[in-house]
């Protein structure tokens, strides 16, 4: 469950990210999921802001760990598996 310091922490990194600092937005997710570590919207935020970079395996890694907080979430898997069609080395 997440605490009232780590949704303002993923809200933050909403905000960096909308402001375009990568960065900034990267830092405030961790301490979202470092304070919630098996809130979803943490992971998966964190997830798609490496896939935006293109980080992908960075991205699968935190996608898988949102998986096992929610085996059932069909947007998880869906950005697996487009994932799985992309350049691992990135």
């Amino acid at each position: 469950n997440a605490s009232g310091a780590s949704i303002a922490h993923a809200s933050l990194a909403r905000c960096w990210e909308a402001l375009g600092d990568p960065k900034a937005a990267l830092a405030e997710y961790r301490a979202a999921v470092h304070l919630a570590p098996e809130w979803p919207v943490a992971l998966k935020g964190l997830a798609e802001l490496h896939m935006k970079q293109g980080r992908y395996l960075e991205a699968r890694r935190w996608f898988f760990r949102a998986l096992t907080v929610d085996p059932d979430d069909a947007a998880v898997r869906h950005r697996l598996r487009a994932l799985e069609d992309r350049d691992p080395a990135r």
